[in-house]
C-alpha cells in the first residue's frame, strides 16, 4: 500500500480514472471452498482496504472522474444479505467528491460465514452518492450471479425436492438494486447484468 499511496501522491489530480480490483472470489484454487477458508483470506484484504481509507490514500486523487470497484462488494445468496471487504459508506466517504462523474461497482454473489448485516451501510453509501457528489452523472451497478454450488442450490430456476420453483437470477439482481434507492430516484443509477462464464 505505501508504494501505491506514493504513486497517487505523485500523479495527484491528474489521475482521471482508477480501477480497484481484488481478484478473490474464493474460487481461484478451489471450486468448492469452505466459507471459513474464504473469510480467512478476506481478513487480510479488509486490512489492506482499511489502510487505503484510514491513510486517506484517495484524497490525493481530487481530479478523479471515473472509479471502478470490482470484487469488493458481494451478495450472500444463502443468507440473503450484502457484504463487503470495506463498507460502501466508508469507501464513499473517502472518495474525493468534486470531480467524480461515474462510479462502477461490480457485485458478485458469493458466500460468507461472518453473519454481518450490511444493508444499512450500503444504503448510507447510496445517500452519500446521491447528495454529496455534484458532478456524479452515473452509478453503474453490475451484478454477476456466480454459477457455483450456491447458485445451483438456491437460484437455478429448477424445481426443488418439494416441487417448488427455485429463484432465478433476476431475483437476486432486484434485491441488490433495492440497496440504491436514492441514486435510482435521482436518475443516475444504471443497473447491469453481467453473465457468469
Amino acid at each position: 500500500m505505501p508504494s501505491f499511496a506514493r504513486y497517487l501522491t505523485k500523479v495527484g489530480d491528474s489521475l482521471k480514472e482508477m480501477k480497484i480490483e481484488l481478484g478473490l472470489s474464493g474460487r481461484n484454487t478451489n471450486d468448492m471452498p469452505s466459507p471459513s477458508d474464504i473469510d480467512k483470506a478476506r481478513v487480510m484484504l479488509k486490512s489492506v482496504l482499511k489502510s487505503f481509507v484510514s491513510d486517506k490514500v484517495l484524497s490525493h486523487s481530487s481530479g478523479l472522474e471515473n472509479l471502478h470497484l470490482d470484487m469488493i462488494y458481494f451478495y450472500d445468496i444463502e443468507n440473503d444479505r450484502p457484504f463487503s471487504l470495506i463498507s460502501l459508506e466508508e469507501l464513499v466517504k473517502a472518495i474525493p467528491n468534486k470531480s467524480l462523474k461515474r462510479l462502477n461497482i461490480l457485485v458478485w454473489t458469493d458466500m460468507s460465514s461472518e453473519g454481518v448485516e450490511e444493508g444499512h451501510k450500503w444504503r448510507n453509501g447510496d445517500v452519500l452518492l446521491a447528495n454529496q457528489f455534484p458532478s456524479l452523472v452515473q452509478v453503474v451497478v453490475t451484478v454477476t450471479v456466480v454459477q457455483d454450488m450456491n447458485f445451483n442450490e438456491y437460484y437455478s430456476g429448477t424445481m426443488d425436492d418439494l416441487g417448488m420453483d427455485e429463484l432465478d437470477e433476476s431475483v437476486i439482481e432486484g434485491r441488490v438494486e433495492k440497496l440504491f434507492p436514492r441514486c435510482r430516484e435521482k436518475g443516475i443509477l444504471k443497473f447491469v447484468h453481467k453473465p457468469w462464464y
